[in-house]
C-alpha cells in the first residue's frame, strides 16, 4: 500500500472510532446553575459555606450528570472560559 492510501485509511478509522465514542460518552448538562446548586454539587452537602461570590456568565457554567457515560464520574461542575454547550 502506498503512504497516501494508508494515511486515508488511518484517518477514516480514526473518524469512525471518534464518532462511536462521542455517541457513548454524552454528558447531560444543566447550563447556568446558581451558586447554591454549584456548591451542593461540589461539596455534596454537609458543609456550611457562606459569603460566596459567583462572577461568571450563565453560559460559562454548568453541572453535569455522567451516570450514563463511561467517564467514571457520576456528576460534577463544569466551568469554562467560553460557552458551555
Amino acid at each position: 500500500m502506498s503512504f497516501s492510501f494508508q494515511y486515508i485509511v488511518l484517518r477514516l478509522l480514526l473518524i469512525v472510532s471518534m464518532g462511536y465514542g462521542a455517541l457513548y460518552g454524552q454528558l447531560i448538562l444543566t447550563q447556568g446553575p446558581n451558586g447554591p446548586t454549584i456548591l451542593n454539587n461540589l461539596n455534596g452537602g454537609g458543609m456550611l459555606v457562606s459569603n460566596i461570590t459567583l462572577n461568571c456568565p450563565d453560559s460559562a457554567r454548568a453541572i453535569f450528570n455522567g451516570t450514563t457515560t463511561n467517564i467514571g464520574i457520576g456528576s460534577g461542575v463544569l466551568l469554562s472560559t467560553g460557552r458551555v454547550n
